[in-house]
């Protein structure tokens, strides 16, 4: 088929009341992916019947565009870097990219339709006070543009004079009125070359974790991103290829001082950085989509060591922690129901924080009861560190509680932390839930505890996390009170 060869400069932005255009293949397959109407293609042998059944589709198309509403026209195509005019001299080229604060859960809750016209009312507010900007389309939640400017420091007063002006009040035909937070990230194409558009990404992301408006993406991002990648790529063969490895720490039952519960953390020792932090390699694995890979290798290795407990006369349960991108994951859920399927029920149990279910709060519940009914422990797992909400509380249905290490590091020299643990533990008592406190570090604290009706205890105090032989070894001493926590019971005032 002649005539494919494309036009970077006609296949970008036209308006959509242009009259028919006739094109190359590639072109003509842009226009059409990016909503543009009156397309055709054009070749030498007009009645080449390839030809006439694209066009006749492209017909069928704009009858179809024709009747939609405005909302579906925002505009959806890639920005196409190469099709930009020369820049005046003494400028450069740049790329930025707005990202709206919980415009997905906005999406989730008022429906695509109305997140198109805001995104549409965004780029048209672009339009009018940055009119030599050319827009395109990243996702359904950011919006990409490019924009001429005489170095970083012109290019990132444009973004913090015009940032105020895209985040004034959005006011719909329908009458809906939103204001919305927005961050920026910035990238110079003279500095990230062909990779542009991803140091823009990366630069909003940075702006994002950051809690600030703009960010221009320097050099040491580059650094920082390059690393990241490297220690992705061995997080991803670690997996594979099981060079990670669980550790536990014990849960003491206040009741009886006997240990019935552990908690998994994994751990990795990498060849050259030594161990790395968890907070660092989960955080990487959240951020680009491998957490479920590492959930379910947590996940499987946890039930091989609960048997080999079992078999060992120690019949512990496990609970594992489950990131919040996991909860709402349907395919995830059907995996672990048909994992757990094959063990006894209690062996297994989920960590989640209390936060898990606000992004896509229907699934997450529908998939939390279902564990629940399936015979998994469920534990909110750090609160009082974030949102605490009792709405959250009456919904999740949760076996277990555990009070964040904040307030329990605390309660033996502050005056509001004992009132706070204290009515924790009734609260959750009330709603059928036992109570654990993170962070016991001293036996002054686990005496008050005791005192205040608290299920159970984990810290330093009663165990650093340990590996599998030697919670065997901890195991067979029976009574798991240690020695220096003995002699503060002897004064022990019941609650």
């Amino acid at each position: 088929m002649t005539g494919s060869e494309i036009n970077a400069t006609e296949a970008m932005a036209w308006p959509e009341a242009a009259p028919r255009r006739t094109l190359g293949l590639t072109a003509a397959l842009t226009a059409l992916a990016t909503g543009q109407i009156g397309v055709r293609l054009c070749a030498g042998d007009t009645h080449n019947p390839e030809v006439e059944a694209f066009n006749a589709l492209a017909e069928r198309l704009d009858r179809l565009g024709s009747v939609l509403p405005p909302a579906s026209k925002a505009p959806t195509s890639f920005l196409e870097l190469e099709s930009f005019e020369a820049v005046e001299a003494g400028q450069s080229l740049y790329v930025a990219i707005v990202g709206i604060d919980g415009f997905s859960r906005l999406r989730r809750q008022l429906g695509s339709s109305v997140a198109a016209l805001l995104l549409n009312s965004l780029s048209a507010r672009l339009r009018a006070h940055m009119p030599n900007a050319r827009i395109g389309r990243v996702g359904r939640t950011n919006l990409e543009f490019a924009f001429p400017a005489a170095g970083d420091a012109e290019a990132e007063r444009a973004l913090l004079m015009l940032r105020p002006i895209l985040e004034d009040r959005y006011e719909l035909e329908s009458g809906q009125a939103f204001d919305l937070n927005m961050a920026l990230g910035l990238a110079g194409r003279e500095a990230c070359g062909e990779f542009v558009i991803e140091c823009a990404a990366e630069a909003l992301a940075h702006a994002q974790s950051q809690l600030i408006k703009v960010a221009l993406y320097r050099d040491e991002d580059r650094a920082r991103s390059a690393a990241s990648l490297s220690l992705l790529r061995d997080l991803r063969c670690a997996i594979e290829e099981e060079n990670l490895s669980l550790v536990y720490q014990p849960k003491l039952s206040l009741a009886d001082n006997k240990v019935r519960v552990v908690e998994a953390l994994v751990r990795w020792r990498h060849e050259t950085l030594g161990m790395v932090s968890p907070d660092r390699f989960v955080t990487l694995a959240e951020e680009t989509g491998l957490i479920g890979d590492l959930t379910r290798w947590v996940v499987r290795t946890a039930i091989a060591d609960q048997a080999r407990l079992a078999a060992s006369d120690h019949a512990l349960s496990i609970h594992v922690n489950l990131s919040g991108q996991m909860v709402a994951d349907d395919d995830f859920a059907a995996w672990l129901l048909a994992e757990i399927s094959r063990i006894p029920s209690g062996a297994l149990g989920l960590e989640i924080t209390e936060t898990a279910v606000i992004d896509e709060p229907e699934k997450a519940l529908r998939n939390l009861q279902a564990f629940a009914d399936a015979g998994l422990v469920i534990a909110i797992d750090d609160y009082g560190s974030g949102l605490s909400s009792l709405a959250y509380l009456k919904q999740l249905p949760a076996h277990e509680l555990k009070i964040d290490k904040l307030f329990i590091s605390q309660l033996t020299s502050s005056h509001r932390d004992p009132l706070l643990v204290r009515s924790t533990i009734d609260l959750a008592h009330a709603l059928g839930m036992a109570v654990t406190a993170e962070g016991v570090e001293d036996a002054m604290t686990l005496a008050l505890l005791r005192m205040m009706g608290c299920d159970m205890a984990q810290g330093y105090l009663v165990s650093h996390p340990i590996a599998l032989s030697e919670l065997m070894n901890f195991m067979d001493k029976g009574d798991h009170l240690p020695s220096s926590a003995i002699l503060p019971l002897m004064f022990k005032v019941n609650p």
